[in-house]
């Protein structure tokens, strides 16, 4: 954040103090009429700004009018679901986690990369619609807020995002898409039997072979020794 004051009178010269409330930040030079200062070191919440003139052998002291600046913690929010593939009539939980600076207010997921809508307080979550808001408002706690989708009742993918709608200490933040698929493709067969074990189960080429060629040997063996 820069601070710049701006002194106008007879070609002034002297000192300008920026301060926060009652605490000097910096004592600064006046250049071509102007002075200012840049800083990052200001805490979260808001602070009364003001710049003050000492005078000069030409110009009477002045002191400008307060400026109240909010800063904010660049807030991060996070997306997670209880199952990113699910049934068609199965349900979903959706999780955000927001961190900044203790959060509070609430969380907005929506799917479809639709409008952003903000309700004033909770509401239930829909199904039916794309490219808007699926649940509103849904409030933080301990820097979490969840909600359940559904039942889905169609196949297809669900691309979810979740916002945070920010508060007086945090800004908003949105987290990464998330996809969930809605699908009723059936499990993967079960593996054939090998017929081991006397399971009398299907037997393999090789075994068949194996098994045919002993029948003939044994045979042949016979019919030699009975000549």
């Amino acid at each position: 954040m820069t601070l710049t004051a701006t002194v106008i009178g007879a070609t002034p010269t002297g000192m300008v103090t920026f301060k926060d409330g009652s605490t000097t930040l910096a004592t600064v030079n006046l250049a071509a009429g102007n002075a200012s200062y840049s800083t990052s070191t200001l805490a979260v919440g808001r602070h009364a700004l003001s710049a003050s003139y000492r005078g000069d052998a030409q110009n009477l002291a002045s002191t400008s009018q307060t400026t109240v600046e909010r800063v904010q913690a660049l807030a991060t929010t996070t997306l997670s679901a209880s199952a990113v593939r699910i049934n068609p009539g199965d349900s979903v939980t959706l999780t955000a986690t927001v961190t900044g600076a203790s959060p509070t207010g609430t969380v907005t997921f929506f799917a479809d990369d639709g409008t952003v809508v903000v309700f004033a307080k909770d509401e239930p979550c829909i199904t039916h619609i794309e490219n808007t808001a699926i649940c509103g408002g849904v409030k933080l706690a301990s820097g979490r807020a969840s909600t359940t989708l559904g039942p889905l009742p169609n196949l297809g993918r669900w691309v979810i995002s979740a916002v945070y709608n920010g508060d007086e200490n945090n800004s908003t933040s949105r987290s990464a898409a998330l996809t969930v698929t809605v699908s009723d493709l059936p499990p993967p067969p079960p593996p054939a039997p090998t017929g081991e074990n006397g399971g009398g189960g299907a037997q393999s080429l090789l075994e068949l072979c194996t098994a045919l060629t002993l029948t003939l040997l044994r045979a042949a063996g016979r019919f030699s020794r009975g000549a």
